[in-house]
């Protein structure tokens, strides 16, 4: 049986008697004690799963894969969110006419103050 966190997360009895945090989404493993699954199904924190199916080596996909890129929607048109990683902030600058070389020598911090006070 396949159970899968289903709350925010989920804290269980891992290797050598620690705790274990497990957050949404993550999969028990199989050596929690059934009492505990029992109760963390009860509490609404888990759920069963279909069983993850297991990749053989030498098979092949069916189906294409189709990978999907996600969309930056910062709320500040194209410029990123002042947290975002530094890479994103290097492809902002290049497409505001800064020479991609002048760009990743800046650090985050100026190209952050740099582009912060426009719009």
């Amino acid at each position: 049986m396949v159970y899968v966190v289903t709350g925010a997360m989920a804290v269980v009895p891992g290797p050598g008697g620690k705790l274990a945090h497990l957050y949404s989404g993550a999969v028990l493993p199989d050596q929690v004690p059934a009492r505990i699954v029992d109760h963390l199904v009860e509490c609404g924190l888990v759920s069963e799963a279909d069983p993850i199916p297991t990749l053989v080596v030498g098979t092949v996909a069916t189906e294409p894969v189709v990978v999907l890129e996600p969309e930056h929607d910062t709320g500040e048109g194209d410029r990123p969110p002042r947290v975002a990683a530094k890479a994103l902030w290097i492809e902002y600058a290049v497409t505001q006419g800064v020479p991609e070389g002048e760009a990743v020598e800046m650090t985050k911090d100026a190209l952050v103050e740099r582009f912060a006070t426009q719009g």
